[in-house]
């Protein structure tokens, strides 16, 4: 059981990681595709937006996972025969 629940909390890190990945290459690639696409002074406004929605979606990001994270300390993966007290 221990191995099972180590697993599970690895691949949620695992999960987490790769998804915060994901969004920061999403908005490289907007970014650039930006440039690549419309003229400068287009491409400066919109990858402004686009920089003020990811720096929006990291700030929720990072206060989400302060708000809802667990420290090790209060959570039990071990003890699983322990009487309530």
């Amino acid at each position: 059981m221990d191995k099972a629940i180590h697993t599970l909390k690895q691949k949620s890190s695992e999960s987490f990681l790769f998804f915060i990945i994901q969004l920061i290459l999403f908005h490289l690639s907007s970014f650039l595709l930006m440039w690549i696409t419309y003229s400068k002074g287009v491409s400066i406004i919109v990858n402004i937006v686009l920089a003020v929605f990811l720096v929006f979606f990291v700030q929720n990001g990072i206060e989400l996972n302060n708000l809802m994270a667990l420290s090790e300390n209060d959570v039990t993966d071990t003890d699983l025969d322990a009487k309530p007290v």
